[in-house]
């Protein structure tokens, strides 16, 4: 009963927040200038083609990282405004405990993931779907890699969801949170790595698993089709060109990932619970 009532709560504070919408809105006028710029080339072009099975490739694995980085955002404006605004404090002043209100934010988290990726692949699918000959399709519009890509998207988002809910509860100021979010993500992980591997060889392997190019993995299209990937190799040997990289063990990928969103999120509550409103 107090899931339901906790998740009703921040529903309500998400509706009201201007911020959350603006962020939204723009990641949603972004989609659609993206797929509907591909559905009127696909018109207008013989030679070029955006229509169902095959567009979901491009609309799952093109731009995945601008669907994670706007979540990612909202994230942090909707989470850390708690408390440079003090409502957090006045939450816990108003009956509820501590365990409570963080259970209530770690719901934000997989919500704002389905609508952000629920609007990706709605705004993609709708455009793909107008431009489908239904008489030429040989097989399901939705096919089996497409629902592997979906479960990768949707887990790395919620690792970078988590890292955010993170920076939230840490930092506890949008402004600040944001850039050292925006920070590991674009630059600081890649830093990382550079410095494990100057140090030494062992550590530039393990370095592979820090988690932004870990969550990176998941929605890499080669790490759902293999036979595709097998293809694109042979192409490049081929042509002469450098192959793509070789998938993970679809296992180790995802026991990595889970163990990088349980860190996130324990060490969010670890933090939380020691620190005063």
């Amino acid at each position: 009963m107090i899931v339901s009532v906790l998740f009703r709560n921040e529903m309500l504070k998400m509706y009201k927040r201007l911020a959350f919408w603006v962020t939204f809105g723009l990641f949603s006028f972004i989609m659609l200038m993206e797929f509907g710029g591909d559905y009127y080339q696909a018109a207008g072009n013989p030679d070029r083609d955006f229509a169902l099975p095959d567009a979901w490739r491009a609309i799952l694995t093109s731009e995945p990282q601008v669907a994670m980085i706007f979540g990612s955002v909202a994230l942090i404006l909707l989470l850390s405004s708690e408390f440079s605004w003090r409502t957090a404090r006045q939450n816990v002043i108003d009956g509820l405990s501590k365990e409570q209100f963080f259970l209530g934010k770690c719901l934000v988290v997989p919500t704002v993931v389905l609508l952000f990726v629920g609007m990706n692949v709605l705004v993609g699918g709708a455009f793909a779907l107008a431009g489908t000959d239904f008489g030429a399709l040989n097989g399901p519009v939705v096919q089996g890699v497409h629902w592997s890509i979906v479960g990768g998207f949707l887990l790395a988002f919620l690792g970078y969801g988590s890292l955010a809910l993170l920076c939230s509860l840490a930092i506890r100021n949008s402004g600040p949170a944001m850039a050292v979010w925006l920070f590991y993500v674009a630059v600081g992980e890649q830093m990382l790595i550079g410095a494990f591997k100057a140090i030494h060889d062992r550590l530039g392997e393990l370095a592979v698993y820090l988690p932004i190019n870990t969550f990176n993995q998941l929605h890499r299209y080669y790490q759902h089709d293999l036979v595709a990937f097998e293809q694109a190799v042979q192409r490049a040997v081929e042509n002469d060109r450098t192959p793509p990289g070789e998938p993970w063990a679809m296992g180790v990928l995802l026991t990595v990932s889970l163990v990088w969103i349980v860190l996130f999120v324990g060490g969010s509550f670890v933090w939380f619970r020691k620190r005063d409103l």
